[in-house]
């Protein structure tokens, strides 16, 4: 989802909630909802929510990483880590993280 693209509502389409749900579920951008009194808010499904936030956190994760390379960190190769963690705490895939 680009942060530019919204759908618009008005706020009168509340006296439906059912229908503003359908909307929200069908949509794969949130909406702005306009007020007669000049205030507005967002409003968008919980699935569109979290595909979002996860969206937000590779993004993060990446910058941090561009940073952590451009700052002259070290990389760890990633078969070379998990083998290191494999040694250590031994094979961990019939537990749960608490």
């Amino acid at each position: 989802m680009k942060t530019t693209e919204m759908k618009t509502m008005s706020i009168s389409e509340f006296q439906n909630p059912e229908r503003v749900s359908e909307m929200c579920k069908e949509s794969d951008v949130p909406f702005l909802v306009k007020s007669d009194d000049g205030n507005d808010m967002v409003i968008m499904s919980i699935d569109l929510i979290k595909d979002t936030y996860f969206e937000h956190e590779i993004a993060v994760l990446i910058n941090e990483a561009v940073e952590d390379e451009e700052s002259g960190v070290p990389f760890v190769d990633g078969d070379e880590f998990f083998a290191e963690m494999r040694n250590k705490y031994g094979n961990l895939e019939n537990h749960s993280v608490k």
